[in-house]
């Protein structure tokens, strides 16, 4: 399969939460006019790098994740799990996250079944379990505690859930994304699970062309309704193999 050697950001979703905890903003240089993509470097059919990362910058009284071309992932495969090492080069030295590896197990047919990763809150790491049930993923933490439900529609990802319940056990918090206007094509991302960006087009046959965030919460009358939207649309061109344009093919 035709393989590729970069992706212009506009393609890819960053607000996956398996490569950035706690909703931390991201932002990008305002004065990149080359156009922000993250490239990819091979070994035979395997990645082994992807440059075009995060930086952890001060803003205000927290941090800000900054795309940066310093910033790159170092990627390992051992048969079906797959280590993502996060480094950045500062002055021609490298320097590594300390909080990766993230690992990834995949089952023989390449489904994710799950995902170690640490944080500032576990350093030592913790585990996200994926279970398969119809058309449905569900996302579970060590504790065996719901954190994401993934709906899938003719092999591809169509919405993705999180909620959040009060103490009465109520509903009180829901954020969903819709994945819209799917092609027919193949998707060039498909099964790779720990290309940032890329986490939830790895789920899907297809490719979409557009998504919409919602979040809904409690509302001061006591009814459940929508407190914020957001729609994103990209166009998508394809090559003469119909493969989707997201960037160049090596």
């Amino acid at each position: 399969a035709p393989k590729l050697k970069n992706c212009k950001i506009e393609y890819l979703f960053f607000q996956d939460e398996i490569s950035f905890s706690n909703f931390q903003s991201i932002a990008f240089p305002p004065d990149d006019s080359l156009g922000t993509y993250c490239s990819y470097t091979y070994a035979g059919e395997q990645m082994t790098r992807i440059t075009g990362g995060f930086i952890l910058v001060p803003s205000g009284t927290n941090f800000t994740r900054l795309f940066s071309r310093y910033a790159y992932d170092s990627i390992n495969f051992s048969d079906n799990t797959i280590y993502a090492y996060s480094k950045y080069n500062v002055d021609g030295s490298t320097h590594q996250d300390i909080l990766t590896p993230t690992i990834f197990y995949l089952d023989s047919q390449n489904k994710l079944t799950k995902i170690n990763k640490k944080d500032s809150f576990y350093p030592e790491g913790f585990d996200l379990t994926y279970t398969y049930s119809g058309n449905q993923v569900t996302e579970t933490d060590s504790d065996g505690l719901t954190l994401r439900k993934f709906y899938l529609e003719n092999k591809n990802l169509v919405k993705v859930t999180t909620e959040r319940f009060n103490t009465q056990g109520e509903l009180s918090w829901k954020r969903e994304i819709l994945f819209q206007e799917f092609d027919d094509k193949p998707n060039p991302f498909k099964n790779m699970y720990y290309v940032k960006g890329a986490f939830f087009r790895a789920f899907s046959e297809n490719n979409y062309k557009s998504y919409t965030v919602n979040e809904y919460s409690q509302l001061e009358d006591g009814s459940f309704g929508i407190i914020y939207t957001y729609w994103f649309s990209m166009p998508i061109t394809y090559n003469a193999d119909g493969y989707p344009m997201f960037g160049d093919y090596e």
